[in-house]
Order: C-alpha cells, then sequence, then structure tokens
C-alpha cells in the first residue's frame, strides 16, 4: 500500500532507519490520505524533541554523570557503611522509621473522627452511610495503631539486635573489601550471557519463512508479511528462553555461595584482626571447587519456575488473541501467576539460606536447604524482623546515595549550564538512575553479609551457646549484653529464644 524508502545504516550486517524522525511525517502522511487527522496518529514529536535533548544533555554532560554517578556512589557507599558504625545512628533512624508507623495509624484515626464529627454537624450535606464509613475508617486506624505498639513491644528486644547484626554486617564487609569487587564479576558474567543470548536469539529469528498476512485498519485491508517458525525453531526459542532463566540464576548462586564464605570465615575467626587468608579470590576458587553443583542444582529449580511461569503468560496469550479466553480463564492464569511468583520468592529465600548452610558445613543442596527450613522455623520472628531492619537500613542507604549524587550533579551541571536548567535536570536525573544501579549492586554485598551474619549467629548460639561461644564479634557481643543482660559466657542468649 504505501512505502517507505530505506536509509541504510549497517548494524551487525542489517539496515536500520538512520533518521527515525522521519517516520512520524510518513505517519501522519498516511493518516491524512485515509482521512483521520495528524492528532489521530500523533506520534509524539514533543515528546521526542524532549527525549532528543535529554539525550544530547547526557551525551554532552557525560564525563559528570559517570564521575559522580560511579565514583560519587562509591564514596557514598563507603561512607553509608562507616555511619551504620556510629554508635546510636542506625538504631535511631530504624526506630524513628518503626515508631512512625503507628503514630501515622493515630493521626489518621484522630483526623477522620473529627472530619466525622465535622460532617454529622452538617445534616443534609452527607448521609449517615458516609459518616458512619469515616467513623469505621477512624476506628480501623486506631485497632491497627494499637496492634502495631503491641508488636513493637513484642519484638522489641528483637529490633535491637536486628539493629546489632546489622552494624556487625557493616565491619564485616569493611574488614573484608574485597568482597565489594564481587558484583563487578557478575556484572561481567551478564554481560557476556546477554551479548551471548541476544545474537544467538536475533539470528534463529532470521530463519522463518515469509508468509503474506491481512488486517482490517479503520475499514482498510492492510497487508503485512509474518514469519512463520517450525516446530523444531519454536523448541529451539524455548531452550534459549530458559538456558537464560537458568544461566542468570547459576550466576547469582555462584555469588551467593562465594559471599557466604566469605562472611561465615569472617564470623568464626578468632582474630578479626588478621584476615590474610579471607579473600573472594580464596573463596571464589572453593565455590568452583566444591560447590559448583550445589549452585547448578538451586538455580535449575528457580529457573525452571521462572520458565513455567513465562510459559503459562504465553499460553494466556495465545487464548486471548485467538478469542478462546474469557473473563474466567483470565482469572485462573492471573492466580496460578500469584502463585508461582510467590513460590519463585519463596524459593528464592530458602536457596539464599541454604548456600549460607553449604559455606559453613560443605552440605548438598537439599540437605542445605533442609537445615535452613528448620533454622527459620526455631527463629521465624527474629529473623523477620532482621529481614524488615535490613531492608530499613539498605533503603536508607540508597536513598543516601542517589539523593547525595544526583545533588552534587546538579550543582555540577548549574555551574556549567548557567543558562538551561533543563539541562540540568537533565544531568541530575541521569546521574540519580545511574547511582541507584551502581549503589544497588553494591547494596547486595551488605544485604548477603546481614543475612550471612545472622545465620552464623544462629548456628554459633545454637552449637556453643551452651559453654559461651569465642566466635561472636566483639562489637555484637557488647551490643547484646546492654540489651539482654547476659554475658556471653554464662550459657547462650535468651533473646534469640
Amino acid at each position: 500500500m504505501y512505502q517507505l524508502s530505506t536509509f541504510d545504516m549497517p548494524v551487525l550486517y542489517y539496515c536500520v532507519l538512520d533518521q527515525p524522525i522521519e517516520v512520524s511525517g510518513y505517519i501522519n502522511s498516511i493518516a491524512n490520505d485515509i482521512g483521520l487527522s495528524d492528532e489521530a496518529l500523533d506520534v509524539g514529536s514533543y515528546a521526542y524533541d524532549i527525549l532528543v535533548g535529554f539525550a544530547q544533555n547526557l551525551i554532552i554532560s557525560w564525563k559528570v554523570i559517570v564521575g559522580v554517578g560511579v565514583g560519587g556512589s562509591a564514596v557514598l557507599g563507603i561512607f553509608f557503611l562507616f555511619m551504620l558504625r556510629v554508635p546510636g545512628y542506625l538504631s535511631c533512624s530504624i526506630w524513628t522509621s518503626i515508631l512512625a508507623t503507628p503514630c501515622i495509624l493515630g493521626f489518621g484515626g484522630f483526623y477522620c473522627k473529627e472530619v466525622a464529627t465535622d460532617w454529622s454537624d452538617q445534616p443534609g450535606k452527607y448521609s449517615d452511610g458516609t459518616v458512619r464509613g469515616i467513623q469505621a475508617l477512624g476506628y480501623t486506624c486506631w485497632v491497627f495503631c494499637s496492634l502495631c505498639v503491641l508488636a513493637i513491644i513484642y519484638l522489641r528486644r528483637r529490633i535491637q539486635i536486628s539493629v546489632g547484626i546489622s552494624k556487625t554486617a557493616a565491619r564485616a564487609v569493611m574488614d573484608v573489601p574485597t568482597t565489594m569487587i564481587y558484583p563487578l564479576i557478575q556484572l561481567v558474567g551478564f554481560v557476556g550471557l546477554v551479548g551471548l543470548w541476544i545474537p544467538s536469539t536475533l539470528l534463529l529469528t532470521t530463519t522463518g519463512e515469509p508468509a503474506e498476512s491481512t488486517t482490517e485498519f479503520y475499514g482498510f485491508q492492510m497487508s503485512y508479511v509474518v514469519l512463520q517458525y517450525s516446530n523444531e525453531i519454536a523448541y529451539s526459542f524455548w531452550y534459549f528462553l530458559f538456558v537464560f532463566f537458568w544461566t542468570s540464576e547459576f550466576i547469582l548462586a555462584m555469588g551467593e555461595i562465594t559471599l557466604a564464605l566469605c562472611f561465615s570465615k569472617w564470623y568464626f575467626s578468632t582474630d578479626k584482626r588478621n584476615l590474610l587468608g579471607i579473600n573472594i579470590g580464596s573463596a571464589a576458587c572453593m565455590t568452583i571447587r566444591k560447590h559448583f553443583g550445589t549452585a547448578a542444582f538451586g538455580s535449575l529449580i528457580i529457573g525452571l519456575v521462572q520458565f513455567i511461569r513465562f510459559f503459562l503468560i504465553r499460553i494466556q496469550q495465545k487464548l486471548n488473541r485467538s478469542g478462546a479466553g474469557n473473563n474466567v480463564s483470565d482469572v485462573a492464569f492471573g492466580c496460578c501467576q500469584c502463585f508461582i511468583f510467590v513460590l519463585e520468592r519463596w524459593l528464592k529465600y530458602l536457596s539464599k539460606n541454604a548456600y549460607i548452610q553449604t559455606a559453613l558445613f560443605s552440605y548438598s543442596y537439599c540437605r542445605g536447604s533442609r537445615d535452613a527450613y528448620y533454622l527459620i522455623n526455631r527463629h521465624s520472628y527474629l529473623m523477620g524482623v532482621c529481614g524488615l531492619v535490613s531492608d530499613a537500613a539498605l533503603f536508607m542507604g540508597k536513598l543516601f546515595v542517589v539523593v547525595g549524587c544526583a545533588i552534587t550533579a546538579f550543582g555540577i551541571s548549574e555551574q556549567n549550564f548557567t543558562e538551561d536548567s533543563f539541562a540540568a535536570i537533565c544531568v541530575m536525573v541521569g546521574t540519580g538512575i545511574l547511582a541507584y544501579f551502581v549503589i544497588g549492586i553494591f547494596s547486595n554485598v551488605l544485604e548477603m553479609a546481614m543475612d550471612s551474619i545472622l545465620i552464623c549467629f544462629l548456628v554459633d548460639d545454637e552449637m556453643f551457646g551452651a559453654q559461651g561461644s569465642r566466635y561472636v564479634p566483639e562489637e555484637l557481643d557488647n551490643f547484646i549484653k546492654n540489651i539482654d543482660g547476659k554475658h556471653r559466657d554464662a550459657g547462650g542468649y535468651s533473646i534469640v529464644n
């Protein structure tokens, strides 16, 4: 029907459009020819101008973005680790965020009560049902506020020990600084995987047989070409997808075992000032030699769950396209998706704890998963509270680094682009996004340190608590004695029971 002229620009022996802006003019001209207005198929030239300006500012200021986004996030991340070890800082931050929840709920209940009272004094303007609904909402807020207060009182000692474990994990990362390098190694592995997987998948897509198909568009019959694939090629697509899921999870599993080895060695070292034998290189070699199969089997299970989830999504799309789908099938597939998503998250959590057990006792994946499961059951309250506290600490760290890097980049750019605030905002946004991804990579190390220190502490208390353990870090031991009132040589810590 219409033919778009080709602008040749070779990319991997393929021709792509060299001037995509002219596509907008062609689309609008086609819209006019078939009787549609320009606004009906407006491809967003204004949005395109904003994107082009954003990209140009990023290219011009790439040195500032990379320097502040990477270097600044590394400096602020190290500074945040020091801040975690400052006495009182983490405790005040965590308790402030925890106590803010019941305060907000209580204020919300009071506000709803005042609003309901004010509305009841205006008869005829608001119905009785609306006033009673606002009153019920206020009472509900007060009920949840009371539950939060009771939960905080019951879990107060566990919250305190979670703060101590987070501080100890920060010290472990500082004492074994080579662990901060491992995310870069994982990043190289992911880049290599994507670099091999995408070209292979694109090459596979070129093996299809072209076939002509037609569709109706605003009363007009339009012809287009589709590629049809044989069953062997379709199976190859599914195989490539499974390989991607399995390999990506395998890279993550190898990293978790390697980091767990480093932090478990650090915990069970009697002399934590002499750590010459603890580094990421020796831990990685041990993981490859002794725990390669454990990582492969654990990642295989999670990869299969992800593959099944994607397969269900594909089936749902096929049903909807063929017209066989309905509300019942959508609800059924939605429930299945939710169940598989929860199963995937649970398996990842269990696998992480199983890898820590593997690092401690050289267990297989099945034995490590079983022991991790029973350990979580025995200390479910403490594990849950530590998870919440670690998430809060990591969130504060990410927020601190991202905001700090973004403000720094904005200040530098404002001096260079004094008359163009849009350019400074673009640089600030680009730096913030880059800093978020960089600190996200390194925060995984701190998260793994928190989980490893917690598991090591619980295992240590169960194994040596009766006679008094000599492995508990002095920093954590002194912190616990202040809230538990019991020395570690006097028969273990009652706080973990």
